[in-house]
């Protein structure tokens, strides 16, 4: 893959009658071989005095992307390149950028140039796939998440990362090179890895988990995590990774601390139909502090803070033990500082 470009400005030019639109450079020439990593993108800077809007036109629909699409002022934009579809070939895309004037329209078309060359051959999907989990995500408010994945195998293999939110539905991300989407499919090549930032550009967070699928093998043959990071201006960053799991035939034990004035806080997927998780908090001796059900709907992503959704727990150092094969869980442990790590579940014998 080769990239012709470094990056591209856009200069929205205004005068108190009217503005004018302009990009530097007016081509986009890109490369890509089938079979390598994908996305292809390129930063884009929009600056102007007026709202200003984009359109794009391509044949086929669907390769090309700019995220935002609209603005207002200073801003950086992202013209994404999503060819994965596509046969080899070169390919036209035009981005036109307009900004209305107080008396005429002004807009400039930016040309994007294609070309698809043969590369390598991907298996096509098996009929049974093995999926892995990864129980937590978040973008927006301050927070990001980094998906790394990474082909194990000694061939090249197709790997699809979907997005899940809170209810189970598909979760839009604002993935950086892409824009939004509900799932991206890396092809990568022997033992190589891939990338997928989301771009936290949202004011409200949203949060949700994530499954992976391999077009080959099994879930031996691939391995993912995700590194979600919290900002906050006035403190340093701080983050965390959350694994791919596998889930447990007899449910995950988790440990947890909210002595000191420490917080755990849990996160929950139920990866199977609506219904019930047992749940069974002990502490250090063992002891059961609260054996209950945990209601969930059909995919459904709980985040909770373990003292308040289950008093008993406050004060405690303890295990929270999930006893059902329909659940992955990870934990985050909060220092009253604010920063945070995360605790990993263990599968139950």
């Amino acid at each position: 893959m080769s990239v012709n470009l470094n990056l591209i400005a856009v200069w929205l030019l205004a005068s108190p009658a009217f503005a004018s639109v302009v990009t530097n450079p007016s081509t986009l020439n890109v490369t890509w071989k089938q079979g390598t990593a994908t996305p292809v993108f390129a930063n884009v800077e929009i600056q102007s005095t007026a709202f200003f809007s984009t359109a794009i036109e391509t044949n086929p629909v669907g390769w090309l992307g700019i995220f935002p699409a609209v603005g207002n002022g200073t801003t950086v934009a992202i013209v994404s390149i999503t060819p994965q579809f596509l046969r080899v070939g070169t390919y036209i895309g035009l981005v036109t950028f307009t900004e209305p004037g107080s008396q005429i329209k002004n807009s400039f078309t930016l040309r994007v140039n294609l070309t698809v060359q043969e590369g390598i051959a991907v298996t096509p999907p098996a009929t049974t796939q093995t999926v892995g989990y990864i129980a937590h995500l978040a973008d927006g408010g301050g927070w990001t998440t980094s998906f790394r994945v990474v082909n194990l195998m000694n061939a090249p293999q197709r790997i699809s990362v979907s997005f899940w939110s809170d209810s189970g539905s598909g979760l839009t991300l604002p993935i950086l090179g892409i824009g939004p989407t509900t799932g991206v499919s890396l092809d990568l090549p022997a033992n190589g890895s891939g990338l997928l930032d989301t771009s936290g550009a949202a004011f409200s967070v949203a949060t949700g988990w994530a499954t992976l699928e391999a077009s080959v093998g099994n879930t031996s043959s691939f391995t993912a995590s995700a590194v979600f990071r919290s900002h906050s201006d006035g403190r340093q960053d701080s983050e965390a990774v959350s694994p791919m799991m596998i889930p447990s035939n007899r449910g995950f034990v988790l440990p947890f601390d909210n002595s000191g004035g420490f917080a755990t806080e849990v996160e929950i997927v139920n990866i199977g139909a609506a219904g019930t998780l047992p749940i069974i908090i002990r502490d250090g001796d063992g002891s059961i502090l609260l054996n209950q059900n945990l209601p969930m709907g059909a995919g459904a992503h709980s985040s909770f803070s373990l003292a308040d959704e289950f008093p008993d727990a406050a004060g405690k150092v303890g295990t929270l033990e999930i006893g059902s094969a329909v659940g992955v869980v990870l934990g985050l442990r909060f220092n009253p500082g604010g920063s945070f790590t995360a605790i990993l579940p263990a599968a139950k014998p």
